[in-house]
């Protein structure tokens, strides 16, 4: 259970020869899953190819395609897409099992959903969550690989992914993107909100607390961070104290909360 450096609203796009069968299932899926629905597989193919772009946030990160369409087989459809890097769900119905066992074992496809399951719903809605998570770190990784992470490996531990997603959940957040100076990543909402949570490690904490020293940082100041009590951001160009603070310095700083993971994690949530 990692994070991505960014993640953000993402389109899900479902192929099928039949009009009716695409109308119901986006109903069914409802206003959460965004999608863009194809009764043409061959245009589908074409339009996804024209967004394989990485990094392109129009770029769908899931793909749902029934096996049995008269122009295409939705394994053939998938085949027909295996440069591209969406996540791929196989629809299957009565006698599919075997295609759909090797195509997954080939790697064609990600998840095989059988139509006529009483979950097939639930099932296929938390394939698309789980998929869509796995597209994004994909990219995340071919942008900075995990051994590249830096002061940034925080992304890697399990305990963060479970706060971000927690502070995520609380606050509608649908999107994020690495933060640097403090560390942390910046959240939105689907407003357009922002909020940066900032994640220090005991090494952050204190390298803020030696430059503020250097800089002649009120005892007050001091103190707090040697504490790790508070979680400061302050707003110049490295987040770091300097003299222009002064005494105001509480402006810039938010009570510290600990996350316990492979280290200890010192955060805090600062309106922007």
């Amino acid at each position: 259970m990692r994070l991505p450096i960014f993640q953000h609203p993402s389109l899900t796009v479902l192929v099928d020869d039949s009009e009716a069968f695409l109308a119901r299932l986006q109903r069914e899926l409802g206003d959460a899953i965004a999608t863009r629905a194809f009764g043409d597989p061959q245009a589908a193919l074409e339009w996804m190819r024209e967004q394989a772009g990485i990094g392109n946030p129009k770029a769908p990160a899931v793909v749902v395609v029934d096996q049995r369409m008269a122009a295409m087989t939705g394994v053939g459809f998938c085949a027909a897409l295996a440069s591209h890097p969406c996540r791929k769900i196989l629809l299957t119905g009565a006698g599919d099992e075997r295609a759909a066992i090797d195509a997954f074992n080939r790697g064609v496809i990600d998840r095989a959903i059988c139509k006529s399951d009483d979950d097939a719903l639930d099932q296929l809605a938390d394939a698309i969550a789980a998929l869509r998570d796995e597209y994004f770190l994909a990219l995340s990784d071919a942008t900075v690989p995990p051994h590249a992470l830096g002061d940034y490996g925080f992304l890697a531990d399990p305990a963060v992914a479970r706060l971000v997603r927690k502070v995520s959940a609380a606050h509608g957040v649908v999107e994020h993107y690495l933060h640097a100076a403090p560390c942390g990543l910046m959240l939105m909402d689907a407003a357009g909100g922002e909020r940066l949570l900032a994640i220090e490690t005991d090494g952050g904490m204190q390298s803020h607390h030696e430059v503020a020293r250097d800089s002649g940082a009120p005892p007050s100041l001091l103190d707090a961070l040697d504490a790790r009590c508070i979680v400061p951001w302050f707003r110049n160009g490295d987040g770091m104290y300097d003299e222009s603070v002064g005494e105001r310095w509480h402006r810039y700083c938010e009570p510290a909360r600990v996350c316990e993971g492979a280290q200890r994690y010192y955060w805090a949530l600062f309106e922007t």
